[in-house]
């Protein structure tokens, strides 16, 4: 990377009459939410206090963002990475690069942790978000419209969708209603249907979602068993909710045949291909040792 001209900077540093070192951002020469990760504090103490935030576009070039840190008189700016949401560096001043230094940051907002990012600066390793915790009250209908949200969004620019269920369900199937049709996979593990779920009901409801998107969905059985979903008792370690597109992952805390009536957690996280990676895992077939079961996902479903 080139050495800028402090005119052709994105980030420059500022000392304001309050003593205060700045970060001054012409958010104008970026396109898109970027993350800045910087560090501040004393030239002669090893520790340095390190933080984060977002980056919004602003298209105004006479607009300045500026983020005040510490008092000149004590400290100063230490450096800063400015990376895409694909973790790409746009423009950073650590010259050289610092690596293998893992690190945590936060972002608070009205005393509450906005989101957290886990990475090693110098390595090409993506920020780790989480998006604030929410609860959802019994009978609160808005829970149903963070999950179409998240579908909507990722079917956008993804072209699959990944769903742990354990109890398969109309609701379930209604909810994908809310993707974009399109080049859309969506795959789909469970272990059995609701009590009040019909079998045949279940199908015209997947039919209804076609052509344009393809669904397949495989159910938990003992291996060597001829899949029959039904409302069966067979122990399993299977019980998780979640949605993931792209390592990015929405975890609810109670099925979604009952989201509305009872009252649950749901959070999202964001570049966490290791509940991707377990999933692809399931859903590949693999046969797992579960209390004296041989278990395994086989396919019940596909369009």
């Amino acid at each position: 990377m080139k050495n800028l001209e402090d005119n052709e900077k994105i980030i420059n540093y500022k000392v304001k009459d309050n003593n205060m070192h700045t970060i001054i951002i012409k958010q104008h020469k970026i396109t898109e939410p970027s993350l800045l990760i910087y560090a501040y504090g004393r030239l002669n103490i090893s520790y340095w206090e390190w933080k984060s935030a977002e980056i919004l576009p602003n298209p105004d070039p006479n607009f300045r963002g500026s983020i005040e840190t510490c008092d000149f008189s004590t400290g100063e700016i230490k450096g800063y990475i400015l990376l895409n949401k694909n973790g790409d560096i746009i423009e950073k001043s650590f010259e050289p690069v610092i690596r293998q230094i893992g690190i945590r940051l936060e972002i608070k907002v009205q005393k509450d942790i906005k989101n957290i990012q886990k990475l090693k600066i110098g390595e090409k390793n993506l920020p780790q978000v989480t998006i604030p915790l929410k609860f959802y009250d019994f009978n609160d209908i808005s829970i149903e419209n963070r999950i179409k949200n998240f579908l909507e969004k990722k079917s956008c620019t993804n072209k699959i969708i990944k769903i742990m269920e354990p109890y398969l369900s109309i609701e379930l199937i209604d909810l994908l209603h809310a993707c974009h049709q399109g080049d859309l996979k969506i795959q789909i593990l469970t272990k059995q249907l609701t009590k009040k779920t019909n079998e045949n009901s279940l199908k015209k409801k997947l039919e209804s979602l076609l052509p344009k998107i393809k669904i397949t969905i495989k159910q938990l059985v003992k291996e060597g068993e001829q899949v029959k979903i039904r409302y069966q008792t067979c122990p399993n370690p299977f019980h998780d909710r979640f949605i993931i597109s792209e390592g990015d992952v929405l975890i609810i805390g109670t099925s979604i045949n009952s989201i509305i009536n009872n009252s649950t957690f749901v959070y999202e996280i964001n570049n966490y291909k290791i509940i991707e990676e377990k999933f692809d895992e399931w859903f590949s077939g693999k046969v797992l040792s579960y209390k004296g079961n041989r278990l395994k996902f086989e396919k019940y479903y596909e369009s």
